[in-house]
C-alpha cells in the first residue's frame, strides 16, 4: 500500500496488471524447478485436493489473502508434480482436460452471467438464503456450459486459425 494505491492484490485500474507479476514469476520458478529436478518434485493427487480445500477454508474464514494465495500457488506446484506421476486420477481424465480448455472462457464470461443474477438476489434480499445457494449452483453450471460452447465455437477455432492451423487444442473448424 504505497503512494496511496490499494493493496497489490486488490489493484484494478490503478496498475492492476502489476498484480500478476508475482504469480507470473512464481510460475516461472515452479516450471524451472520441475524441469530441473523432475524426480524431486512428486506429489499425490490427495495432497493437491487437501491444499485446495485448505485454500477454500482460508477464504471462508477470511484469513489473510497472502495465505490463500500461497496455498493456491502450492496447489499449482503440487498439481504439476502429481501430473507427472502418470497414475490414474479423475484429474487426468478427458472430462477434466475439457474443463481446463474452457477455463479462459469461464474467466471471460462469468461476470456476464453472474452479475445479473447477483443483482436480482440483492434486490430481493435473497443473499444468504437457500435460494442464493441454488442460484449459485445454477449460475456455476450455466457458466460452464456457456464457456464450453464459447470454447468449441469461437476460442478453439480462433486459436487454430491464428496459429495457421497448428494449434493442437482447437478441434472444431472455424466457420461463419
Amino acid at each position: 500500500n504505497a503512494v496511496g494505491l490499494r493493496e497489490w492484490n486488490e489493484a484494478t485500474y490503478d496498475f492492476g496488471a502489476l498484480r500478476a507479476l508475482p504469480t507470473f514469476f512464481l510460475g516461472v520458478i515452479f516450471a524451472a524447478l520441475l524441469e530441473s529436478s523432475p524426480r524431486l518434485f512428486r506429489a499425490p493427487w490427495l495432497a493437491v485436493h487437501f491444499l485446495f480445500l485448505s485454500a477454500v477454508i482460508t477464504l471462508h474464514f477470511e484469513l489473510p489473502r497472502e495465505l490463500t494465495i500461497a496455498l493456491l500457488a502450492l496447489v499449482v506446484l503440487f498439481a504439476a508434480a502429481a501430473e507427472r506421476n502418470n497414475k490414474p486420477s479423475l484429474m487426468m481424465t478427458e472430462f477434466m482436460a475439457g474443463l481446463g480448455d474452457t477455463s479462459y472462457a469461464v474467466y471471460m464470461i462469468h461476470i456476464l452471467i453472474s452479475a445479473p443474477i447477483l443483482f436480482v438476489l440483492r434486490k430481493t434480499g435473497a443473499i444468504g438464503t437457500p435460494v442464493a445457494a441454488g442460484a449459485a449452483l445454477a449460475t456455476f453450471l450455466a457458466v460452464v456450459v456457456v464457456a464450453d460452447i464459447v470454447y468449441g465455437r469461437f476460442e478453439g477455432p480462433m486459436r487454430r486459425w491464428l496459429s495457421g492451423g497448428r494449434s493442437k487444442n482447437a478441434s472444431v473448424a472455424f466457420s461463419n
